[in-house]
């Protein structure tokens, strides 16, 4: 059977589990190579990767073309399927880049589909939201975003610093954690999209994880 979707988007906040199911994705080489592409913080190298001209500005209309045209690209990686991951925070961002891009303005829903094609929305969520704001507590604090299967550093520096308990900046964010996921039911809500759910049980064990299941279900534990 022939899929309907030309590409899927990973929905999600961050330490929810969505870096490995991005790298596993990527490691089928038939699932195209999804990142975080409309992080603000991260356009910049992203651009000077891929060779996109910024003469002037990475925040301009002739930027986001030539970005969105790049990001296509390196997103499929050649497989012909396109993947992309984006936080609720990046959202505005993506909308206004997109719009841009297109020279047009409507629902980002439309507008994800004039740029990748008919989606699939995937919403990865960590139902421990305590253990997941402890999670980027610590990355933030040590530096090290993520850890590969040895153990060695596979973002972040190399010389981890010092982890401290912070309760009042893990609050602060099991609140925001929450407030996005909220955000994420109210987007598929109010237009009507049911997305591929993906709960995540942390840590995961990498090896037994039946990725090339993870489009099979409507709901899919990874644990």
């Amino acid at each position: 059977m022939v899929s309907p979707y030309n590409a899927y988007i990973l929905c999600g906040t961050p330490r929810s589990g969505s870096t490995l199911l991005c790298e596993m994705l990527w490691a089928t080489r038939a699932a195209g190579r999804p990142n975080s592409f409309f992080r603000e913080l991260d356009i910049a190298e992203w651009a000077d990767a891929w060779g996109v001209p910024h003469p002037h500005s990475f925040d301009d209309a002739a930027f986001d073309r030539a970005y969105l045209e790049a990001m296509v690209r390196e997103g499929s990686a050649q497989t012909g399927i396109f993947g992309i991951r984006i936080m609720w925070a990046s959202m505005a961002d993506a909308e206004r880049r997109l719009g841009r891009a297109l020279g047009r303005t409507g629902d980002l829903t439309e507008l994800f589909a004039l740029a990748f094609g008919q989606p699939l929305y995937l919403h990865v969520t960590r139902k421990d939201k305590v253990a997941q704001a402890i999670s980027r507590v610590r990355a933030e604090q040590s530096g090290v975003s993520h850890l590969a299967a040895d153990g060695s550093v596979f973002e972040g520096v190399q010389s981890p610093r010092p982890v401290t308990y912070d309760r009042a900046r893990i609050a602060t964010l099991v609140a925001q954690l929450e407030k996005h996921d909220e955000a994420w039911e109210r987007f598929f809500s109010e237009r009507a999209i049911e997305p591929l759910r993906l709960h995540t049980k942390l840590p995961l064990p990498i090896l037994q994880t039946p990725c090339d299941k993870s489009f099979s279900n409507s709901a899919l534990i990874l644990a």
